[in-house]
């Protein structure tokens, strides 16, 4: 009965806890350093273990209110362990509790030890134990004030040098404990799994548009013209449009999935701002839009690929930016940075590659406008002819169909959950009647 009771309380205090927006909860355990009794200098403390639950409100950062229940084990020795005695307890605790210097706390409250059984253990031989169950144990609750040094630790953890002060002369209680929140956030505010946001983003898509990034080479033509080549220079930006009017071709012929504009990269800035005055059409010309037409739009462009967030970080390098001047390049685990691997990639208006499920990249083999480090050493870059312009329209077709498909499986699974909601709601009324 009594560890149904113990169950009990624990549940009822996790349960408050998961009704709050500010709080955490989670395990609490450590070790009673506790000496029962002081009658005789023959007696030593014990180290027992406890463990429970806790539930902490924090509604600032620097306070916060704590309600922890433990089952808890203490106890002590008599003349070198010929004799122990031993007690079990329920513990529970309401602690106010000051945050200080980033990582540390301190708290106090009120708190009482609940006295569950007690027994003393009396080894008469190596192999022979003698066990007697106390019943008069009712003097050993107790009612505490608790205080607490606590430091929490990168990973949320935090370790307490704890002490319970008896009311009454009983026995004083030094603990150490350690807790692991694990937080809780209400439905409404939780972030939305990968899949629903992916989910969402095509939705966005396919009501918006996607406005395509076209390179510009600029960085590459300023140092050619600082090289005084002017041929290399005209043959850079004959180049460069060339490659402009086979994406546009290549969407134009191949993309049905949203409406479809352009832009160059050195507008890059302005439209990340949500300025699209400089966005254009098919002939590039610039397009005029209302405030209506701007509101849901995603970047496309043929880049690098960048690695999945899920993928580790392992160190970073200056390199050559394409646009001017340097720039500071992460490396990544399980992708070689160096392979020049370049694919159409879907990004937010933030420039941000959008992650699976959503269908964001296809793969695609292109020379870089940007100029390498072996190029930039060379007294004129050279650029290699472009023998692969049909992969523009390879990698477009084979973009817009994966979007056509992962939108009709959205649009069935969303079907599907309408559908297993509108009978919910039909069970809902029956029972009602």
């Amino acid at each position: 009965m009594r560890r149904i009771i113990i169950l009990f309380l624990l549940l009822g205090l996790f349960q408050v806890a998961l009704g709050q927006e500010k709080f955490s909860v989670g395990p609490i355990t450590g070790f009673n350093i506790a000496k029962l009794s002081t009658e005789s200098e023959n007696v030593s403390g014990t180290a027992r273990p406890f463990l429970g639950l806790f539930g902490q409100y924090r509604p600032i950062k620097l306070l916060s209110a704590e309600m922890n229940a433990a089952y808890s084990m203490r106890g002590e020795r008599f003349d070198k362990m010929t004799l122990r005695f031993e007690a079990n307890f329920i513990d529970a605790h309401f602690l106010l509790r000051i945050h200080f210097l980033k990582d540390f706390s301190f708290g106090t409250g009120i708190g009482y030890y609940y006295a569950l059984n007690a027994r003393t253990v009396n080894r008469l031989t190596t192999d022979n134990l003698f066990r007697q169950d106390l019943e008069d144990i009712e003097q050993l609750s107790q009612m505490v004030v608790p205080l607490e040094l606590g430091f929490q630790f990168h990973n949320e953890a935090t370790l307490h040098f704890a002490y319970g002060y008896a009311f009454n002369g009983g026995f004083n209680n030094p603990a150490v404990t350690f807790r692991f929140p694990i937080g809780v956030t209400p439905k409404e505010n939780r972030s939305i799994s990968r899949r629903v946001a992916a989910k969402q983003q095509i939705r966005a898509l396919d009501d918006g548009m996607l406005l395509v990034r076209l390179r510009t080479a600029q960085p590459l033509i300023d140092r050619l013209k600082n090289y005084g080549a002017p041929d290399k220079t005209e043959e850079v930006i004959k180049k460069v449009d060339e490659e402009n009017l086979d994406i546009v071709d290549a969407f134009e012929s191949h993309y049905v999935f949203s409406k479809v504009y352009y832009f160059y990269s050195t507008f890059s800035t302005e439209v990340k701002n949500g300025d699209l005055s400089s966005v254009m059409n098919a002939d590039l010309e610039i397009v005029s839009f209302s405030q209506s037409d701007t509101a849901d739009y995603y970047i496309a462009e043929f880049a690098n690929l960048k690695p999945d967030t899920g993928r580790y970080y392992i160190d970073s390098s200056i390199e050559p930016d394409p646009n001017g001047g340097l720039r500071r390049v992460k490396r990544y685990g399980d992708y070689d940075i160096g392979a020049n691997i370049q694919a159409l990639v879907i990004k937010d208006k933030n420039y941000i590659q959008l992650r699976d499920p959503f269908p964001y990249y296809k793969r695609s083999i292109l020379n870089s406008l940007s100029p390498t480090r072996e190029a930039l050493q060379r007294p004129i870059p050279i650029i290699a002819k472009d023998k692969h312009k049909q992969r523009y329209r390879h990698a477009v077709q084979r973009m817009n169909n994966t979007m056509e498909r992962f939108r009709k499986r959205a649009r069935t699974e969303e079907e599907k959950e309408a559908d297993k909601k509108r009978k919910k709601d039909e069970k809902a009324r029956q029972k009602m009647q």
